[in-house]
Formats: structure tokens, sequence, C-alpha cells
């Protein structure tokens, strides 16, 4: 299970109708894909890999040819016909000689013949080119899963599959650039090409990473991925166009115009770099003008708060009116004080308050004169008759004595 194996195989579809006899023939299918190129004009070639290599148990191929492949010893090969169900579910492009054609119809069963080349234990084989090959194979199956398994918006197992394989791809490149620095600081082996293998194999591997985020609508991981490709190499348009993308569908404006103009001067006439550029103009009216309008509301706010703040405090003008209607049919001064308001009164009722004012004044005066008269009488008179009663006292008391 920890092994890998490295395997050639073909892909074919039979494109014969349902009453076709010779779709159900085994011997007649067998007897076809022993050749080089079948006979059979229907037998239809879909997809071929050479040198793939791949780990069982961790879904590098579909289970069916992997389910085969459990079973074939060194330099056997095995023709394999599988259930749509377990080789393509949604279909697969045709990758023959790069060139792609219609998709594999979803109801087809699959016919894949296999060739188990060798097997190399990752324990005993350890060698440089061994995990760049490695990489570079994790790299492939994902872009396989990128463009051939993505289903619906956010990619369901296909975007599932395909990042996973980026990551591993890049896991295993990180540890062997830290490997190729040590030992090239050591002064053993010639590790030059290999670290820029590798190097440049590490950045597009965050490139597929920051794409297959993208597609998938989570722009802050396709951002960060991005800025770990730019990191590596400064210069790379893709990961400055997805980095600028990414940053833009955020709202994070300054970022993307950073990153847009450094991939403007790399490459000014770059067709992807243009498309963006007009879409960054694009968005970028858009938030203008919406700000305006937002700047705008709130200066109409500010207006409305500071003139309500310019009216009196108390009553507005319309409830002044109402008041001073009401106060010239009632009683002014009751009807005002019970509402608790502070309207000003007419000049009549100010004269009239002033006058009594006045007349409770001097009456409060003449009252306490008239008070302090009496008071000053009474310590009069009440001295005299103090002293007469003393001096008949003691007049008694002397009689007595005598």
């Amino acid at each position: 299970m920890n092994d890998y194996l490295l395997i050639d195989f073909d892909s074919f579809f039979h494109n014969g109708t349902a009453g076709d006899d010779m779709i159900h023939d085994e011997k007649y299918i067998i007897s076809n894909l022993c050749q080089k190129d079948p006979g059979d004009k229907k037998l239809i070639r879909f997809m071929q890999e050479k040198d793939c290599l791949i780990k069982l148990g961790n879904g590098d191929v579909p289970q069916g040819l992997e389910l085969a492949i459990r079973y074939l010893s060194l330099g056997e090969c095995a023709i394999v016909r599988c259930h749509s169900k377990f080789a393509h579910p949604r279909g697969r492009k045709n990758k023959c000689d790069g060139v792609e054609s219609n998709d594999l119809p979803s109801s087809k069963d699959v016919i894949y013949r296999v060739y188990l080349r060798s097997i190399k234990s990752i324990a005993e084989n350890q060698s440089y080119t061994f995990r760049l090959k490695l990489a570079r194979q994790l790299k492939s199956i994902g872009n396989d899963y990128y463009i051939n398994e993505w289903i619906g918006p956010h990619g369901g197992y296909g975007k599932v599959k395909s990042l996973k394989s980026y990551i591993s791809s890049s896991d295993e490149l990180v540890s062997l650039l830290k490997d190729l620095k040590d030992d090239e600081t050591s002064g053993s082996g010639e590790t030059g090409e290999l670290r820029g293998e590798a190097g440049a194999l590490l950045v597009d591997c965050f490139n597929n990473i920051a794409a297959a985020h993208l597609r998938d609508q989570d722009y802050g991981k396709a951002k960060d991925a991005a800025a770990e490709a730019i990191i590596l190499d400064p210069n790379n348009i893709k990961a400055l166009c997805r980095a600028a993308k990414a940053a833009m569908s955020v709202g994070e404006f300054e970022e993307s115009n950073m990153a847009l103009e450094a991939a403007i001067e790399l490459d000014k006439g770059n067709m992807d770099v243009q498309k963006l550029k007009a879409e960054y103009d694009r968005k970028m009216k858009l938030y203008r003008k919406k700000e305006r309008e937002m700047y705008a509301k709130m200066m109409n706010s500010d207006v409305v708060k500071k003139s309500d703040a310019d009216k009196s405090p108390s009553l507005s003008s319309g409830s002044k009116a109402r008041l001073e209607n009401n106060c010239k049919e009632t009683e002014p001064l009751s009807a005002i004080s019970d509402m608790g308001s502070e309207v000003q009164t007419s000049s009549k009722y100010k004269d009239k308050d002033a006058a009594s004012v006045n007349w409770r004044g001097w009456f409060l005066i003449s009252v306490l004169m008239f008070v302090c008269f009496v008071l000053a009488l009474n310590h009069i008179l009440g001295g005299e008759l103090r002293t007469e009663k003393s001096f008949k006292a003691g007049t008694r008391i002397n009689s007595n004595e005598l």
C-alpha cells in the first residue's frame, strides 16, 4: 500500500448502438485491444497516460482501474472493462495526443488497457529525481480532476481531488527544495538544475491552487495561494493576474491595482492582463459611484440633524402658533403652566404681574414695620411694670423685718 506504481494505460469506449453484440463480446474486445491500435473504428481511445506514477489507495486513478492494478504482477498487462459509475461518473474529455474532443458519455462503460512497468518503494527510493517526478505526477493528476471532474459551481468531488493533488505536490516540492538546499550547503551533489525545476513546478502548483479557489469563489484562499507564487517568482504574470482578480473580488482595490500594474509593466500586450484591466476599471467606476452616493446621504443626514438642533428645544413653530390661538380663548397663564412651556406672554399681562409684585412688596414692608413697633412698645411697657412690682415687694419685705 505504501509503494508507488509506474503504469501506462489507455482508455476506450465503444461507440456502437445498444443492439450491437460486439459491445458485449469480450473475446472481440480483447482481440482488438491486444493490437497497438484497435481494428474496430468504433472502439474510441479517449485518454492515454504514460509513465503515470500512482499510489494505491490514494485515489490517483478511477476506482475500477485501481482495483484492476491491485491484481497485476510486475510486467503484466490487463484489459479491464469497467462500469461507467466506477470509471468517470460525469464523463471525461478526450486527452489523447493533447487533442480534446467530445466528452465521454456518462452512460458508456469504459475499457482500460493497463501495463504495470515497475514498483517503487518510497522507503527505499528517496532520490531527488524520483521525488520530483512524483510531485509532477501529482500535479498532473490534479489538472485532470480540475479539467474533467469539476461538477457544478463549487466543483464537488473534482474540486476536492484537484486541491488534494495540488497541495500534496506542493508539500513534496517544499520538502524537496529544503533537502536540496541543505545538500548544496554541505557541498555534495549537483542540485542547481533540480532546484530550478522544483521551484518552477512549485510556482505552478500555487498558481493551480489559486485557480481552483477562484473557480470555487473562495477569493481569500485564492489570494493567499497567488501571493505564495509571487514570493517565489515576482515576475510571474499568471500569479499577478490571479492575485489581482482575487483582491478585486473582495473589494481590496489597492492591492489589486498594485498586482495589475506589475503585470502591465511586465507584459502590457497580454490579453489576460488587458481583460483584467478593463474589469478593474469597470469595478472601480462602479465603486466610486456608490461611494459618492453614500457620501451624499451622509451629508444630507448631517444637514437635517443640524437644522433640528437650531430649532426651539421646547416647541416647534406650529405648536407655538396653536398655543397662542388657545391663549386667546382661555386663561393664558394657566394653559401655558399646565403644558410646562415657556411661551412669552403679552405686554398686558407683563404690566399686571409687575403691579402685583410691587403691591405685595409694600404690604410686606408695612407688616414688618407694624410688628417691629408692637414689639418695641411691649418692651417699654413691660419694663415699667416690672420696676413698680419690684418696688412694692421690697417695701413689704422691709416692713416685716422691722
